[in-house]
């Protein structure tokens, strides 16, 4: 997956990306969501127990110190991005060729758009990414009218790590939510085939979505 994902985005490398389309509704939906997520693994980053019945405390104490440090309730900033779907579309078709099953092409498109968090993860280091899949949280809900597809957003704190959640839609309106650590970066996500630059919102805009 890891080489198909690496072939993507050397293909898109010159593609200029579209700018993310600014939707308050959108927007105070998924921040809604990828709050409650946040504060989920927030959660399970405080419990000792669940921790270490998943891998030695020790190994991983100073990375677990930084990260119960945080307040995953009280975000600095939002960043909402979204996906080229067409472009993304006919890279998979080139990279798979045309007469792949269009099942497969559908979960090689969902496993393409939600691998970005573990990348971008897997570039902390062995124990983060460890620590990372244990904190990891998953759910699923209806998709609403206000969302149009899949979507990335990434929550920014005063400290380390930030959460990156994917919203994917599949059909009969029906979402996955995936959330996952990643380390906190001032480098915008440079991701081809992602809509940049993303809508972010901080401050006074940040509280207006949680009304």
């Amino acid at each position: 997956m890891k080489k198909l994902v690496c072939f993507v985005l050397c293909l898109l490398l010159l593609v200029p990306s579209a700018l993310a389309e600014k939707d308050v509704a959108r927007d105070q939906w998924l921040y809604e969501k990828s709050l409650e997520c946040a504060v989920i693994m927030g959660k399970m980053a405080q419990s000792d127990k669940y921790i270490s019945s998943m891998m030695s405390l020790d190994s991983i104490s100073d990375l677990l110190s930084e990260v119960r440090a945080q307040d995953f309730a009280n975000p600095a900033a939002m960043r909402v991005y979204g996906f080229q779907e067409a472009i993304l579309s006919l890279t998979i078709n080139v990279a798979l060729g045309q007469g792949i099953d269009e099942d497969v092409r559908q979960a090689v498109l969902s496993r393409t758009r939600s691998s970005i968090p573990s990348l971008l993860l897997g570039q902390a280091g062995a124990n983060a990414t460890a620590l990372g899949a244990i904190l990891a949280y998953s759910t699923a809900c209806r998709q609403p009218d206000a969302v149009p597809g899949s979507m990335l957003v990434i929550l920014d704190y005063e400290g380390k790590w930030s959460v990156a959640v994917t919203f994917e839609a599949y059909p009969e309106q029906v979402m996955t939510v995936n959330a996952m650590l990643i380390p906190a970066s001032d480098t915008p996500l440079t991701v081809p085939f992602v809509t940049a630059p993303p809508e972010v919102y901080r401050g006074e805009a940040l509280e207006a979505l949680a009304r």
